[in-house]
């Protein structure tokens, strides 16, 4: 069996190599891993926000939290339902009170919307036998029914388009409620995150 024998400029050379090698190996599986993570947050952006938010929130009300605990003998679980209860309730009376806020201009909205769409038919009805003349004049109809046969292929790959955005609305709205799932089971991560206790570090 032959030996290869290096010099030691050859081994520095090689060695060299192997190390760039492995950094930028290192580096490309470093870089892929952040583009994963972020198209994993980006594609799951409306549900993991609330159970940021709710990690958030637990960071910010643990120390409430132990305080109720303490007040309460030691009951974690009572202490969470006081803590979303104490939070919970001021957000919906102020809820309420923007909502009846809401409710009273809704009349007025309705009423400037039913006056908007009867001037719209008066300038409709006004309008209408000076539209209708003109479409007979030009021959309106027989130049649209042209325009649609000689487009037909062009109509059609419109429709597909159509059936298309169609899809992905449909999908976004799954998302959308998906989303609103995790935002109404908020309070249930917030009292899990609450309820962990802190990792104590070995002596």
């Amino acid at each position: 069996m032959v030996e290869i024998m290096l010099t030691q400029r050859q081994q520095k050379t090689v060695a060299f190599a192997i190390t760039l090698f492995c950094a930028i190996a290192i580096l490309w599986f470093i870089l892929v891993c952040f583009l994963l993570c972020g198209w994993v947050i980006q594609r799951f952006s409306s549900i993991l926000l609330p159970l940021a938010v709710a990690g958030v929130l637990a960071m910010v009300l643990k120390p409430y939290h132990l305080w109720w605990e303490r007040r309460l003998g030691g009951r974690p679980v009572v202490a969470i339902f006081t803590v979303l209860l104490s939070v919970l309730i001021p957000l919906a009376v102020a809820m309420v009170a923007f909502g009846v806020k809401v409710v009273t201009e809704v009349p007025a909205a309705i009423g400037a919307m039913e006056l908007w769409a009867m001037n719209k038919q008066i300038e409709l009805e006004q309008t209408w036998p000076s539209l209708q003349a003109f479409w007979q004049e030009y021959q309106l109809s027989e130049k649209l029914k042209a325009g649609v046969r000689g487009h037909g292929t062009a109509i059609l790959n419109g429709l597909t388009r159509m059936t298309d955005m169609a899809l992905a609305a449909s999908g976004n709205v799954f998302r959308s409620l998906a989303g609103l799932f995790s935002w109404v089971i908020l309070p249930v991560s917030l009292a899990f995150f609450l309820l962990g206790k802190p990792v104590e570090k070995k002596k």
